[in-house]
């Protein structure tokens, strides 16, 4: 694998519907950027992409999650629609970094620590 191409906050877990994924920065296939294992609760994406491409995966396999955490059907069409679902939601959080940090702001208000918040 090549070097990380910018730096990474890393997560360890994260909580998607009623399961918890382990969210690891490595790949057990080779091709591919990322992949979710339902099998043994984990997501793996890639460090090896430019920011933009890190998001959109990230983002492609949470939702891959919720897919499966929703009980909506195992298709072929899960896939286009995860991906462009992804892509979509990429292009809106680059072309509105505002938004980003007002939807920051959303889930603080929403966990009640409007004091953190300036």
């Amino acid at each position: 694998m090549n070097e990380e191409k910018f730096p990474i906050k890393k997560i360890k877990r994260l909580k998607i519907g009623r399961s918890r994924f382990d969210f690891l920065h490595t790949l057990p296939k080779t091709g591919i950027v990322g992949f979710a294992d339902f099998d043994h609760k984990t997501l793996h994406v890639s460090p090896d992409q430019i920011p933009e491409e890190y998001l959109e995966t990230l983002l492609h396999e949470i939702l891959h999650a919720v897919w499966r955490g929703r009980g909506l059907p195992n298709r072929v069409t899960e896939e286009k629609a995860v991906t462009r679902l992804a892509h979509g939601l990429t292009e809106i959080l680059l072309e509105n970094v505002k938004f980003a940090d007002y939807l920051e702001y959303l889930v603080h208000v929403s966990h009640g620590k409007t004091e953190e918040i300036q």
